[in-house]
């Protein structure tokens, strides 16, 4: 998991994210090309 800013994270899987969101009991929002920084394979998302 790496913290890009505003509450947006970035993983190497979908599962490694709902993985890290359910540490917080939050559900995982996946976000479409939210952050240019994130390589392909990689998601982005946040936990809300």
């Amino acid at each position: 998991m790496t913290r890009l800013g505003d509450g947006v994270f970035k993983s190497p899987t979908a599962q490694d994210a709902e993985a890290y969101c359910r540490n917080f009991g939050a559900p995982t929002r996946f976000l479409d090309g939210a952050a240019a920084r994130v390589q392909a394979g990689e998601v982005s998302y946040r936990c809300d």
